[in-house]
């Protein structure tokens, strides 16, 4: 229900760092309620999706490893997981 790009984001994070995480995040980048349910308002406001929204999305996600507890040891590992998201164009 979202467009491709930042679907993929979301559900790597959703898998990554938790469903509720996942929503909350992308509804800060939306600028919409954050309720942590996908309803009307943050499918609707997804549906116009940017890469510049993608990007706020994934630097969102970035400040949120940062300060995690672990980064020290796994954030390397991280870093790379989001690089790959943001060089992401749609081909394996």
């Amino acid at each position: 229900l979202l467009p491709e790009k930042l679907s993929i984001c979301v559900m790597d994070m959703a898998v990554n760092q938790g469903v509720s995480s996942a929503i909350k995040t992308l509804q800060s980048a939306l600028k919409v309620v954050s309720d942590g349910l996908v309803g009307t308002g943050t499918r609707n406001a997804a549906m116009s999706a940017t890469d510049a929204l993608v990007n706020d999305y994934l630097n969102l996600r970035e400040i949120r490893y940062r300060n995690t507890k672990n980064f020290d040891i796994y954030g390397h590992g991280w870093m790379n997981r989001l690089n790959d998201l943001r060089n992401y164009n749609g081909k394996s």
